[in-house]
């Protein structure tokens, strides 16, 4: 049964969550950005092993490298590909801003454009549209256009994986129960088990996922928006529906606590709380950032990296 916000709760998140975006200097400022200069784009190509949902149209895939803004089923992406993934097969890395946020604030606060680029992967990071996230109608939409990314760019199909923050952190749980069968982990940050705004997984039928796949779950101890509680029992209804046991403590400090789980098919859940919080959304932030909506950049871990590290480890099984 999916668990559900109380009154105060409801109207806090509904009146904060359009604040969760960030601005200010890029979330890893050691790492150079994605190069700008564009080269000979590639060609629209007609998908050949995945199309446009029914009643959608094929979107223009005219690319050059860096950072370009698509619209496709009625939504608008930033995407950012690195030169390499002219001439290889990268992965793909979906990077869903908080609140009512761009792409450029996603990146502001996880880096992750430049940080996937630099590891071989296309980075997605889409703009929220001004209504905000429909779900689950909009990671429909995400899905027909990530389909026709992965067919143009005959991008890695067991490296796709999806995180985001508050409202994308969301939309990532979107995927994890509608589309199981394209990626291969998420990484929600701030975002906990369903409420009447926000369509979660909550692993009861009809929205237990058709597969496992590997989760990184990062929440704040104190978060006043998102509150911890429903991360908890996101975390517990996914732990029950695979059958995990808990197998190492990775991290324990007085501020943070990171744990892993694992189910007998293999499957890892990992659960980062954290008692870090800045300015007005408190704990509801991206640690390792000091934006707007970052916890700070002296924070031991960067959601960004931390994130990227993840992904990177788990692949899709064959």
């Amino acid at each position: 049964m999916a668990r559900r916000l109380g009154p105060m709760a409801a109207v806090g998140l509904a009146a904060l969550l359009a604040g969760c975006v960030g601005s200010g200097p890029a979330a890893n400022p050691t790492t150079e950005p994605a190069p700008t200069a564009a080269v000979t784009p590639i060609p629209t190509i007609a998908p050949t092993t995945a199309g446009p949902v029914e009643g959608q149209d094929a979107c223009d895939l005219s690319l050059g490298t860096g950072r370009s803004t698509v619209a496709c089923a009625g939504l608008s992406f930033d995407v950012s590909l690195p030169e390499t993934c002219l001439t290889e097969s990268c992965g793909l890395i979906v990077d869903v801003p908080g609140g009512v946020g761009s792409g450029e604030d996603a990146e502001a606060n996880t880096g992750m454009a430049a940080l996937g680029n630099a590891a071989g992967y296309v980075v997605v990071q889409p703009n929220t549209p001004e209504d905000g996230w429909n779900y689950p109608v909009d990671s429909v939409r995400i899905r027909s256009f990530l389909d026709q990314l992965i067919a143009a760019l005959d991008l890695d199909p067991s490296r796709v994986h999806i995180g985001g923050h508050s409202n994308g952190g969301y939309m990532a749980w979107a995927f994890v129960c509608d589309h199981a069968d394209l990626i291969a982990s998420a990484a929600p940050l701030g975002a906990g088990a369903s409420t009447d705004e926000h369509s979660s997984c909550d692993f009861d039928a009809p929205g237990h996922p058709s597969q496992e796949v590997d989760l990184f779950l990062a929440h704040g101890r104190v978060d006043a928006i998102v509150p911890f509680s429903t991360a908890v029992a996101q975390r517990d209804l996914v732990v029950a529906a695979w059958d995990m046991t808990e197998t190492e403590v990775l991290a324990d400090e007085p501020d943070y606590r990171w744990t892993r789980w694992t189910s007998p098919q293999g499957t890892v859940l990992e659960f980062l709380e954290f008692g870090w919080f800045r300015g007005m959304l408190a704990g509801h932030c991206y640690p390792g950032v000091a934006t707007e909506a970052g916890c700070g950049s002296d924070t031991p871990i960067h959601y960004g990296q931390a994130a990227l590290d993840f992904y990177m480890a788990h692949p899709k099984d064959e």
